[in-house]
């Protein structure tokens, strides 16, 4: 009988040992706590990058999540870490239809206690990174205004949000570096998402996809109820994938 409770008293030993070692490792590995999964609407087209629609899960991560094992030595981002007071303790990962480009989001920790809130975006794919800076301003009229821009503030696109959710004043200056830095991005094979024209710079392309979306301002609604950062970032995917 002394013999049995032995072995038994170890293997419950061994047991805890290894689900505890099991239960560590998962933790280290993922960091992530699932905020939102989209179960309706899984839209890889082109209005759904546009709008919203393609957003397909959000997560909240740690910063020692191994999606940023190549940012932590990237000069950019160094300087950021270094100059702006960036929130680590809330960072997002939005994933999206039809792509394996990620978005991580950073919240500027001073931004959210004044009128204009700024954000980090990180594109992420492959262990390659473009980083974008959003600003989010309440005009006088009520409108937000959302600019994204590089890091040194050079404006890719901007647009408006206006009290009704609905979208105008968009506006297209520069590529954002999408398909320059992730060459290696898997072909989207649904025919409605292939929004590219042969030759189509990554500008002519949204400034298109906009009018042909919409039609005109104030016509379309956006969707970005959820990770409103990023999911206004997964605009750009929309030209960055073939």
């Amino acid at each position: 009988m002394k013999k049995h409770l032995i072995k038994l008293a170890l293997f419950v030993s061994i047991s805890t040992s290894l689900f505890s070692a099991c239960t560590k490792d998962k933790s280290v590995n993922n960091n992530s706590v699932l905020l939102y999964k989209n179960k309706e609407f899984k839209d890889s087209t082109l209005s759904g990058y546009l709008l919203g629609g393609s957003t397909n899960e959000v997560s909240k991560i740690s910063y020692s999540n191994n999606h940023f094992d190549s940012l932590y030595q990237n000069h950019e981002w160094i300087n950021i870490i270094k100059n702006e007071n960036l929130d680590l303790n809330n960072i997002t990962l939005t994933s999206y239809f039809g792509t394996n480009i990620k978005v991580a989001s950073f919240p500027v920790i001073e931004s959210v206690r004044n009128t204009k809130e700024i954000y980090y975006n990180v594109y992420i794919s492959n262990n390659k990174y473009v980083i974008t800076k959003m600003r989010i301003e309440i005009l006088n009229n009520h409108n937000r205004k959302i600019s994204i821009t590089s890091s040194n503030d050079l404006v890719y696109y901007q647009l408006e949000i206006n009290t009704n959710n609905r979208i105008g004043n968009w506006h297209v200056s520069k590529d954002v570096p999408l398909r320059m830095t992730f060459n290696n991005i898997p072909i989207n094979t649904d025919p409605r998402s292939n929004s590219i024209k042969s030759n189509e710079t990554m500008y002519d392309c949204m400034s298109r996809c906009i009018t042909q979306v919409c039609g005109s301002d104030w016509v379309c609604a956006s969707m970005c109820a959820v990770a409103f950062p990023s999911c206004v970032a997964g605009a750009a995917i929309a030209c960055a994938i073939n």
